[in-house]
């Protein structure tokens, strides 16, 4: 990802979730990147899993947001926002 190689990461993600589903990381990266490259209703369901397995973690209620905002769905992204803030977020 941090190489913009974001079809190869996909995939390593994407495998990532299935090896290894009960993994925050794999799932909030995958979340992350799916958000980065347009796919924002997949970017709400892989960060929801992130935020199942871990929900104090800021950084997926921030990505969380972003896509629920590219969706236009915009109550729920200030919510998902509003969370992320309480855990620490600053952006």
């Amino acid at each position: 990802m941090a190489q913009k190689q974001y079809a190869e990461a996909l995939q390593l993600l994407e495998r990532a979730t299935r090896l290894a589903p009960g993994s925050f990381d794999a799932w909030a990266n995958l979340g992350y990147l799916l958000n980065e490259t347009g796919r924002y209703q997949e970017g709400v369901v892989a960060c929801d899993r992130a935020l199942a397995l871990d929900p104090k973690k800021a950084n997926a209620w921030k990505n969380k947001a972003i896509a629920l905002r590219a969706l236009g769905r915009t109550a729920e992204a200030e919510a998902a926002e509003q969370r992320a803030k309480a855990l620490g977020w600053t952006g």
